[in-house]
């Protein structure tokens, strides 16, 4: 009875093996997915994206998808490269495999971004403090409650970045230079009034 029982249950395992492993061992794409699902790029430069594809069973198979742009803001390579034109503007990236598809939407831009933390000199954050540009004070922000800053919308260039002197901190300033579609981190260290001052006479 023992070895008539064994013989069913292989015998079943061996079934459900059968048909159980076609979906698993299957090369057919069920599903595509683009990597990174969205991106800001500036003008003239350039993106790589990738593509996944995945069988019925969740495992992932081997493609060679097809890469496509719409909106007119470049142009892209049989292997996922983006190329920005010269002008700003939106669109979408696409990618083909046995019929699946996968999107990501593209920002061409001009501009940049400068962000950062406001520290104090004992390097605490400090937060409320306003942070500019000293050629365009429209484009400005305030520390949030970690010190955190971000300036947008900043034409690609170099720039001088202030914080706005209080009743408690001297201004600080940093020098940045920002291209295109870059997010330029530039952290800033306030001075207070009170902080002692370095008298000691140069070398000669």
């Amino acid at each position: 009875m023992k070895a008539r029982a064994f013989l069913v249950v292989s015998c079943l395992l061996l079934v459900i093996s059968h048909y159980g492993c076609g979906d698993v061992s299957s090369n057919s794409v069920a599903s595509l997915s683009i990597s990174p699902t969205s991106a800001t790029v500036g003008i003239n430069d350039d993106q790589l994206f990738s593509a996944v594809a995945h069988n019925n069973a969740g495992n992932i198979v081997s493609v060679t998808p097809t890469w496509s742009v719409s909106g007119g803001i470049g142009t892209i390579s049989s292997t996922g490269l983006f190329f920005a034109g010269s002008q700003a503007g939106s669109g979408t990236i696409t990618a083909s495999a046995e019929g699946k598809t996968a999107s990501a939407a593209v920002a061409v831009t001009t501009s940049g971004w400068i962000t950062g933390t406001v520290y104090d000199s004992a390097g605490n954050l400090v937060e409320s403090i306003k942070v500019y540009l000293a050629s365009n004070t429209s484009i400005q922000d305030f520390s949030d409650s970690s010190g955190k800053y971000t300036l947008s919308s900043v034409p690609a260039g170099t720039y001088w970045v202030l914080t706005l002197a209080t009743s408690v901190y001297y201004s600080a300033s940093a020098e940045v230079t920002v291209a295109s579609g870059e997010t330029k981190t530039q952290n800033l260290t306030l001075q207070y009034f009170t902080d002692p001052v370095d008298i000691t006479p140069p070398t000669l």
